[in-house]
């Protein structure tokens, strides 16, 4: 709200300049510039609270990729991928309906698919799923050749995105799995 209130301020200084706040009719625009710049975000996060299920298909399938592909799963990316199922506010029943009709499907055309809905979602999601896919990998204290090679192929071949923003959001996603919790980090003022 306060960033709100200092962008509207600052526009509002910005038009004052030419008379514009001073005049009757034209005091509106930085109020205007206001609405329209709120309207954005509120119809961006409509956008995806009203496509949830994109995004944990798109998570299910990720997960689904990343467990089966060194043919070992094991029980800390388990219980990570459960961490991970609570952190984004998914359904655990839902998700592992999901895992379970994703068996039936063939490799190569779960992957494309997979491709094709991760490319629907916003970069800031994009990157999210990436990182959650890092965490998985590294659960076991080890990450494996060819989990590397699908994590690299994602984020660098088919998505373009730069590691270090895939890094920093990892980075956060660490702390929230080691702290074994999913609640929201303590304040800053609050930690020691």
């Amino acid at each position: 709200m306060i960033y709100i209130f200092s962008e509207w301020f600052s526009n509002f200084k910005y038009y004052s300049q030419f008379g514009i706040a001073k005049s009757p009719y034209l005091g509106f625009l930085p109020l205007l510039h206001l609405f329209f710049d709120w309207h954005y975000f509120e119809s961006t996060l409509q956008h995806y609270m009203t496509n949830p299920m994109i995004y944990m298909s798109v998570f299910a399938k990720l997960y689904y990729l990343m467990v089966r592909i060194d043919n070992n799963i094991n029980e800390k990316e388990l219980t990570v991928g459960k961490q991970m199922i609570s952190a984004e506010g998914f359904s655990e029943s839902e998700f592992y309906n999901q895992l379970e009709k994703l068996k039936k499907m063939e490799h190569g055309i779960l992957y494309n698919d997979c491709i094709n809905d991760l490319r629907k979602l916003e970069r800031v999601l994009q990157i999210r799923c990436i990182a959650w896919m890092c965490v998985i990998a590294n659960a076991d204290g080890f990450m494996d050749k060819s989990e590397w090679q699908f994590i690299y192929k994602l984020y660098h071949k088919e998505l373009e995105i730069p590691l270090d923003e895939i890094m920093k959001v990892q980075n956060e996603l660490i702390r929230i799995t080691h702290l074994g919790t999913v609640a929201k980090p303590q304040p800053i003022h609050a930690r020691a």
